[in-house]
């Protein structure tokens, strides 16, 4: 790097070693004087990745945004009658865009059904509270009469479309 003229910034420099393999998950490295060490999370362009790129930390913390927005969101509608139509659509759009947010990398992680668990229950609630029912209505019901669709559908949907771009490219 020298040579080239750029250096290091080692206060804001972050490691983090990524695979399947098990390998030592903290470690450290000595670049100059400085010592840097490797962490088993790193958030970088609003992804947090894992050590495993399972990302569970990311849909983890999504959750806990996403589920903090449903829940500031609500308190606009009234507990008696039937929201407004524009308050509907505020709370029925901006938690699924925390949710989904860079969806296209993590996908995979919508096998594991932990994960869609997690993120369907965000979901849930601001279904329940938009049709202002009770929270022993069930999933379905709640989604249907809101007129959701359940969370995972729209990141597989992305990845569909993609991988069907990428496979046209390559195509042409």
């Amino acid at each position: 790097m020298d040579s080239h003229g750029l250096s290091l910034a080692t206060e804001k420099t972050e490691i983090l070693f990524a695979g399947r393999k098990m390998i030592p998950i903290i470690i450290e490295m000595k670049i100059d004087t400085e010592t840097i060490q490797t962490k088993r999370v790193l958030k970088q362009l609003g992804v947090m990745l894992d050590t495993k790129l399972i990302f569970c930390e990311h849909i983890r913390k999504t959750s806990d945004e996403a589920a903090t927005v449903t829940t500031a969101l609500s308190s606009l509608m009234a507990d008696v009658k039937i929201p407004k139509p524009c308050k509907r659509q505020l709370l029925m759009t901006v938690a699924p865009k925390i949710l989904l947010y860079d969806s296209e990398i993590w996908t995979e992680a919508l096998k594991m059904k932990k994960f869609r668990q997690r993120m369907a229950s965000v979901q849930l609630s601001g279904a329940l509270r938009v049709v202002c029912s009770y929270h022993t209505v069930s999933e379905s019901a709640a989604l249907v009469i809101a007129g959701i669709m359940l969370i995972d559908l729209p990141a597989l949907e992305k990845d569909v479309y993609i991988r069907q771009f990428q496979i046209k490219k390559r195509n042409s």
